[in-house]
């Protein structure tokens, strides 16, 4: 594995590495969590949280950048209808927390790694927003934005 990072080569890196890279640094620095002490764990926890975030950042904008713009016109020509987005209700975690609570989505939060266990498995606060907001657009309900 390579332990280097040097900012003049990451632009020149495709996605697909840059997001691999991201996603290995992650896993080392959670490996050093687990067999730290408790308060080097929790900044080393951190990191790795950060690590992976990046790497979901990377992922989502380099699918983005795959589409075509052809594809809304195409979209369109077949009928398809553009609608204004609902405007988002602002919530804080305590208030996603509790709105998936009262949906039988138990989650507690992990401690200080600011992340959040459901079904044994970590989440970031965003996959939880996610998760309220495919339940609120079946509800047909706006959706949720956090405020920090």
């Amino acid at each position: 594995m390579e332990y280097r990072f040097k900012a003049d080569e990451w632009d020149a890196l495709a996605p697909a590495e840059r997001m691999r890279r991201c996603l290995l640094w992650a896993v080392e620095a959670q490996e050093i969590a687990d067999k730290s002490p408790p308060k080097l764990a929790a900044a080393y926890q951190d990191i790795a949280d950060q690590w992976a975030k990046l790497a979901d950042e990377i992922d989502e904008l380099a699918q983005q950048s795959e589409r075509r713009p052809d594809v809304v016109d195409d979209f369109l020509k077949q009928g398809g209808k553009v609608e204004k987005l609902q405007a988002t209700i602002p919530v804080s975690a305590p208030e996603v927390l509790a709105y998936l609570a009262g949906r039988g989505i138990e989650v507690k939060y992990s401690g200080a790694s600011r992340t959040y266990v459901y079904e044994r498995k970590r989440y970031s606060l965003s996959h939880l927003v996610q998760l309220a907001n495919d339940h609120r657009r079946v509800e047909n309900l706006p959706p949720f934005a956090v405020t920090i």
